[in-house]
């Protein structure tokens, strides 16, 4: 499947599409399935739209880089998919901030790259980011407030929180040129798709073990 389905579909997320990462997880984050279903079916997309542009002439990265830019639509496609593989990332990595209190660049890095990796489209993007850093205790009280007001964890997107997140992961999202993707198209079908399903998780002692006040 594509994220052009998943947005288009009127069903609820998993429930359509039996994938063995996602039934096989096994940890006790009930969001983790819900990002890593929109950042897989971005890899589907995206993999879709090489080989609509590819055709079997086995052209560079940068090559096919340039024919999507020469179509609208497949450049539209193009972007929707990548904001599901960026958004799928950085949900992951904003959970792992709430649950751990500090954030890791190194991390957000490789679950990206390890999405765009294979799909010979050049889209990966440098590691040498800086080291793991514990979060402040105002940082995550941020944090802490905008997760426990939308559980699915999207309005961290939005403009009104967006500088709320790491400068690496900002640079990531804004860098990938999707983030109007994510606020205008993906993030709104997104949080309706999953919020009723997240709606009896408890935020509170959840998200953040440690206290916070």
């Amino acid at each position: 499947m594509t994220i052009e389905v998943y947005v288009a579909s009127d069903r609820n997320p998993i429930i359509h599409r039996v994938r063995p990462s996602i039934i096989e997880y096994t940890g006790s984050s009930r969001i983790w399935p819900y990002a890593q279903e929109i950042l897989e079916e971005g890899i589907d997309g995206l993999r879709e739209v090489r080989g609509r542009v590819n055709k079997g002439r086995n052209l560079y990265p940068h090559e096919i880089r340039q024919q999507i830019a020469t179509e609208e639509s497949v450049e539209r496609s193009f972007k929707l998919n990548l904001a599901g593989v960026v958004m799928g990332a950085s949900i992951h990595s904003i959970e792992d901030m709430l649950s751990e209190g500090s954030f890791s660049p190194t991390r957000l890095t490789r679950t990206y790259n390890a999405a765009v990796a294979d799909l010979g489209l050049g889209l990966e993007i440098d590691s040498s980011f800086s080291p793991d850093r514990k979060l402040e205790t105002k940082e995550l009280q941020i944090l802490y407030r905008i997760a426990k007001a939308d559980k699915t964890l999207s309005e961290f997107f939005a403009a009104i929180n967006f500088s709320v997140l790491p400068e690496e992961m900002r640079r990531l999202i804004e860098g990938s040129g999707t983030l109007d993707e994510i606020r205008s198209v993906l993030g709104p079908i997104y949080k309706k798709k999953t919020k009723n399903l997240l709606a009896g998780r408890r935020i509170d002692g959840q998200y953040v073990t440690k206290s916070l006040t």
